[in-house]
């Protein structure tokens, strides 16, 4: 990394990076959809749209499904209930991710979470898969503040630190992530196999993972 000696700080993203929350997700969107009448939607096809917050993901299923996007709202609305109340009942962790959180726990390296998910949503899920107390700020989408890849929660965690020796790095799983890392002025790196269809190695990321356990080298732990 660029600041020899510094303190590394770790921003994660949620979905795709650390959980696999689709099928939860999906559960919730086709719920929503049966309730406006409107055909149901395959996980792979939900994932497609995953990464920019709930509102777009609203809006991208309603334009799959041939719906008037006057229904954004209430559409919206009802999603964000079905899927708050219950988004916890198939999610998993991502392959490699407890054995690299534990390991940069034992080096003492602080973690964060950076996501476009609800707030009081990765809150609950990470308090219900024990993961809650690992982290030192978790920052999601919130009334009034821009979702990523605006820079604004990024910034949120990296002013918590009060050292000048720190070096920021964001790792996600998707384009939003790494222009979020850009906009912030941080380093970034990208995990294949997480929520994007797109080629991870294409998008401009630091530095490029197979899977999220590879960290640790990147790290030169």
């Amino acid at each position: 990394m660029s600041k020899k000696n510094a303190n590394k700080i770790i921003i994660f993203d949620l979905d795709g990076t650390l959980i696999h929350s689709i099928p939860d997700m999906c559960i919730a969107m086709n719920k929503t959809l049966e309730q406006f009448k409107l055909k149901s939607i395959t996980e792979e096809k939900l994932q497609e749209f995953v990464g920019e917050g709930m509102l777009k993901l609203s809006e991208n299923v309603l334009k799959f499904s041939g719906a008037n996007l006057n229904l954004i709202d209430d559409f919206f609305l009802m999603y964000r209930k079905e899927y708050s109340e219950n988004p916890y009942n198939l999610t998993t962790l991502m392959p490699g991710v407890k054995d690299i959180l534990n390991h940069l726990l034992d080096k003492n390296i602080r973690i964060n979470i950076c996501t476009n998910k609800r707030q009081h949503v990765a809150e609950k899920i990470l308090k219900l898969m024990n993961l809650f107390d690992n982290f030192d700020f978790i920052v999601g989408a919130q009334e009034n503040v821009p979702l990523k890849p605006q820079r604004q929660m990024i910034d949120f965690i990296c002013n918590q630190y009060d050292s000048d020796e720190n070096e920021f790095i964001m790792v996600g799983d998707t384009k939003v992530d790494i222009l979020a890392a850009k906009n912030a002025e941080i380093s970034s790196v990208i995990v294949d196999g997480g929520y994007t269809n797109e080629d991870c190695k294409s998008l401009g990321a630091d530095f490029y993972l197979n899977n999220i356990y590879e960290l640790k080298s990147v790290l030169n732990l």
